[in-house]
């Protein structure tokens, strides 16, 4: 029960960010990577991925940085655009996608291959030189 976790006041303030996400991933793939196989729960894994590229990533590969699941209006928030969240996230991927090829779940691992590649071309497009 999420309510014995934290009070409700608190989780009207809790959002979703890129960045925790990709990190999660990295750090879960590298738990199995020294510790084993099944350390980290595949499914979880996938679910983390997958809510990240089809709740987070738009069109264009960029991310949101943020996710409101329980504060309306629910669903992205750009009052807040990170440098590094991005990057984060299609690092996650990237582990992922090496993650599910060692498990042998070729197919499914096409798939966050793909949103880390469009994340990196979303970088590639927005970035912008920075000038003294």
């Amino acid at each position: 029960n999420l309510s014995r976790c934290t009070s409700k006041k608190k989780l009207k303030k809790r959002k979703v960010c890129l960045g925790a996400n990709g990190l999660t991933l990295v750090a879960l793939c590298l738990a199995n990577q020294m510790a084993g196989e099944g350390t980290a729960s595949l499914q979880d894994m996938k679910e983390i991925g997958q809510f990240t590229i089809e709740y987070m990533q738009r069109e264009d590969g960029t991310f949101y940085s943020l996710y409101k699941p329980w504060v309306e209006p629910y669903g992205p928030d750009d009052s807040f655009v990170s440098l590094y969240y991005p990057g984060e996230a299609a690092l996650g991927l990237v582990f992922l996608f090496e993650a599910l090829q060692e498990a042998g779940e070729i197919e499914a691992s096409k798939y966050f291959l793909e949103g880390s590649a469009k994340a990196l071309e979303g970088l590639a497009n927005s970035w912008e030189p920075y000038d003294d």
